[in-house]
C-alpha cells in the first residue's frame, strides 16, 4: 500500500501522520507533502517535540510541494482538511478519485486542525487526533477487497487520458485498481498493455479489467488471445450491461478517441454493477469455451 499524506506546508500535520503510519504499518510505502509547501524546510520545533514524546523522529524531515507525480505514485492520498482535498481535486481532476480526507478514510468527520503557532498542548491534541484517525484509516485500507472490486487497467498512448480518468473514478468508488500503464503520452503498442491486464484477469488475481486504446477494438482483439478472457469493445451503456449479463464479459474495452468521458464512465459503472444472468446463457458460453479449447489445442493461454 502506497499512502501520501498532504497538508498545507508539510512541516507539522502531514509529517506527523507519515511518522505515525510508518510505525503502524512498517511494510507500507508512506510519504508526505504540502499543497503550498516551501521545499526543504524542516518540521517545526513543536512538531518535533510532540513526535519525540510519542517515540517518533522528525529530525530528518524536509518539506516538499505535492505534484501530479506524487499523486500518481500513491494508491491513496489523505489530506488533513476538506479544503486541501478540494484544492487537489481542482488541480488534478483526473486523479481526484484517489484523494480523500484523513477523516473520510477513518470513518470520521471534520478536519485535522493546524497547530502551527500553538503551544505544545495544541500539538499534542493534534497528534492525538492524527494517531486515532491514522490507526482507523490503516485498518480500513488493510481490509481485502472482494474480487469483483479489484480491477486491472491498461491503455496505450491514445487511451491513456481516459484510462487515468476511469482509474480515478473506480478508486473513488472504492475499487482497488492495478494500473499497468501506459503513464505517458509517447507512442506505444496496445498489445503490450492488453497482455498484463488480460493475464491478471485470466489468472483470477483481479475480478475484471478495463483496456483503452483509440477505438477499443485493438485492445479487445489482443486481450481475447489470452485463454479465459472475454473482452468486449463498447461505446454505450446498453452494450456494457448486456456484455456482462449475457456474455459474462470480464474485460471492458473503450475507445479513448471515440467515446466521451461521461458515456465511458457510465459504461464502466454498468459493467461493474451488472451480474451474469447464467441460465440459458451458460450453455452458449460453454460452447465458446469449447471453441477456445479447440483453438488452443487444450494448452495454456498466451
Amino acid at each position: 500500500m502506497r499512502v501520501l499524506f498532504v497538508c498545507s506546508g508539510n512541516t507539522c500535520r502531514s509529517p506527523l501522520a507519515e511518522a505515525v503510519l510508518r510505525r503502524e504499518r512498517p511494510g507500507w510505502q508512506v510519504a508526505s507533502a504540502g499543497v503550498g509547501a516551501a521545499p526543504g524546510a524542516p518540521a517545526t520545533a513543536a512538531a518535533m517535540r510532540a513526535a519525540a514524546r510519542r517515540g517518533l523522529d522528525l529530525t530528518g524531515h524536509r518539506s516538499r510541494r505535492v505534484g501530479e507525480e506524487d499523486l500518481r505514485a500513491a494508491d491513496v492520498c489523505l489530506t488533513m482538511t476538506e479544503g486541501q482535498r478540494a484544492a487537489l481535486a481542482e488541480r488534478y481532476p483526473a486523479l481526484a478519485g484517489r484523494v480523500l480526507t484523513l477523516a473520510d478514510a477513518a470513518g470520521e468527520e471534520g478536519d485535522v486542525e493546524d497547530p502551527y503557532g500553538g503551544d505544545d498542548e495544541a500539538y499534542d491534541r493534534t497528534l492525538d487526533r492524527i494517531e486515532r484517525w491514522v490507526e482507523a484509516a490503516a485498518a480500513h485500507l488493510s481490509q481485502p477487497a472482494p474480487l469483483g472490486r479489484v480491477v486491472a487497467a491498461g491503455a496505450d498512448h491514445a487511451g491513456r487520458r481516459l484510462k487515468d480518468l476511469v482509474c480515478a473514478h473506480l478508486r473513488g468508488a472504492g475499487f482497488r485498481v492495478e494500473d499497468a500503464g501506459t503513464h505517458g503520452d509517447a507512442s506505444c503498442d496496445y498489445p503490450d498493455f492488453a497482455r498484463p491486464v488480460a493475464r491478471a484477469v485470466a489468472s483470477g488475481r483481479v475480478g475484471w479489467g478495463v483496456l483503452v486504446c483509440g477505438t477499443g477494438l485493438g485492445m479487445a482483439i489482443a486481450a481475447n488471445k489470452v485463454r479465459g478472457v472475454r473482452a468486449v469493445s463498447v461505446s454505450e451503456t446498453v452494450g456494457a450491461r448486456l456484455a456482462r449479463a449475457h456474455n459474462d464479459a470480464n474485460v471492458l474495452c473503450l475507445g479513448g478517441r471515440i467515446v466521451g468521458d461521461e458515456v465511458a464512465l457510465a459504461a464502466v459503472r454498468e459493467f461493474a454493477a451488472t451480474p451474469w444472468e447464467g441460465g440459458r446463457h451458460a450453455a452458449r458460453l460453454a460452447k465458446v469455451a469449447a471453441l477456445e479449447a479447440e483453438a488452443c489445442g487444450g494448452g495454456e493461454g498466451a
